[in-house]
């Protein structure tokens, strides 16, 4: 038997191990992106709207990229088939000129644009924002598990994943407007499992159980929302006995709304520098607080 075999084997028998324990009438989705509204509820995990100092750090603002919010360039231009960004005297360099391009495409939204698309752009916001400068890193689709009754349960691989020193700090997802399912609250059930996986392997990689928090980003298509995850030592702990009982978890969103144009839009010069705003600001946070 190879070892993958052995190993996608032992997971199987450590979920069935869990779900024997649980003793539950439905079972817990295993995979984060299958999340429901029961999966998240099981968790005692509840999304809440929040402004947006409830959600971003108030931090100095440095090093902002302000190359990159370029006012005369909003969804109209952009959506324009004559949009060129080789015409444009405003793009202050090569670098400008990629990302804009990238913009351009996602904007379009043309049938059937594929989710990579979106990845391209996600990638470059992110390391436009130096969320991939040392000791920070952007680690893509980066294996995470939540463990109840000490065995590995609910399996998550987040598009994009910032850690400090192997340690998960911030979760980003994102989708096309094609893909995104209001069933599933628009991605939020998969946010959030995807941030409760990655807590669990900090306390595996940091050996402690601790008070944590945790950011996440959702993008869909040019609409990006931010969320605060403050998760207590304590309800880390239940998870040993079983699902949370006495703790829960408020997962913090802002914009507000939810729903999938409700985000600050990547097209938009004032959500442009917002979105970069917010990025630097819990680059600086990670930075200053965090391991």
């Amino acid at each position: 038997m190879s070892a993958f075999v052995k190993f996608f084997s032992t997971l199987k028998e450590s979920r069935n191990i869990v779900r024997v324990l649980l003793k539950l009438p439905n079972h817990i989705n295993t995979q984060a992106n299958k999340f429901t509204n029961d999966d998240v509820k099981a968790m005692r995990v509840q999304f809440r709207p929040a402004s947006e100092n409830h959600v971003i750090p108030n931090e100095k603002i440095e090093d902002f990229p302000e190359q990159y919010v370029c006012p005369r360039i909003n969804r109209k231009m952009l959506k324009d088939d004559d949009f060129n960004v080789g015409n444009i005297s405003d793009f202050s360099n090569k670098s400008v000129q990629t990302f804009f391009d990238k913009l351009a495409i996602v904007t379009r939204n043309p049938p059937g644009i594929p989710e990579s698309r979106t990845d391209d752009l996600v990638a470059d916001l992110l390391r436009i924002a130096r969320l991939n400068d040392y000791p920070l890193k952007i680690a893509q689709q980066l294996p995470c598990k939540l463990h109840i009754f000490n065995e590995p349960y609910v399996s998550a691989k987040p598009e994009f994943v910032v850690t400090k020193k192997a340690i998960s700090m911030i979760v980003v997802e994102d989708k096309t407007l094609q893909n995104v399912d209001p069933r599933f609250n628009f991605g939020e059930m998969q946010i959030a499992a995807e941030i409760l996986s990655c807590g669990d392997e900090n306390i595996r990689n940091v050996k402690k159980v601790t008070d944590q928090v945790l950011f996440a980003v959702r993008f869909i298509s040019t609409y990006t929302t931010f969320y605060k995850a403050e998760i207590s030592a304590e309800y880390w702990r239940e998870f040993a006995n079983g699902l949370p009982k006495d703790n829960s978890v408020i997962i913090k969103r802002w914009p507000a709304e939810n729903d999938d144009k409700s985000g600050l839009d990547l097209a938009d010069p004032d959500g442009r520098e917002a979105v970069l705003t917010a990025l630097t600001k819990i680059r600086q946070y990670l930075l200053k607080y965090c391991y």
